[in-house]
């Protein structure tokens, strides 16, 4: 894999201590299950200058690689949203939830996808529906990509 990860799995935060203290140690279980190798999944975590502690938590955790970067100010949700993309280096990026829980294998499910299709986009919501997209498309804007993921029968949720 030439030290590129697979799947980067990137958390955009601000304030969320208390979420990321339980999401945590299960994301990092399921991961290392996963991912036992540490060849396949990047754990990055944008911190978007939280005032709670929130880097504390990030700082304390042992025995695990995390790519952690932390806003000087904060800079807005969606300009959070973009330096986790920018700063992600796997081919995928999973945008996750500071506030979310995963589904027990989840990860282990995700990874085996993009391990064995080449997709371009991978859609997956909480009713565990995954789609792949294996051509490549462009939008100008949401409701075009709303149509389109609505033409094919495919489950988004914004």
């Amino acid at each position: 894999m030439e030290n590129e990860p697979l799947l980067t799995i990137a958390i955009p935060t601000y304030n969320r201590k208390k979420y990321l203290i339980e999401l945590l140690p299960v994301l990092l279980a399921q991961i290392q299950q996963a991912d036992p190798n540490d060849c396949f999944i990047q754990l990055l975590i944008v911190n978007n200058a939280s005032t709670d502690g929130t880097n504390e938590i990030i700082r304390s955790i042992k025995d695990f690689k995390i790519k952690y970067i932390e806003n000087k100010t904060n800079i807005g949700a969606d300009k959070n949203f973009i330096e986790c993309v920018k700063h992600a280096n796997g081919k995928y990026v999973w945008l996750f939830g500071d506030d979310d829980l995963l589904e027990v294998g989840a990860i282990s499910k995700i990874l085996e996808i993009v391990k064995r299709e080449k997709f371009d986009l991978i859609i997956a919501n909480e009713k565990n529906y995954v789609t792949g997209l294996k051509e490549k498309t462009f939008f100008d804007n949401y409701k075009e990509l709303i149509d389109y993921i609505d033409s094919i029968n495919a489950h988004f949720i914004l």
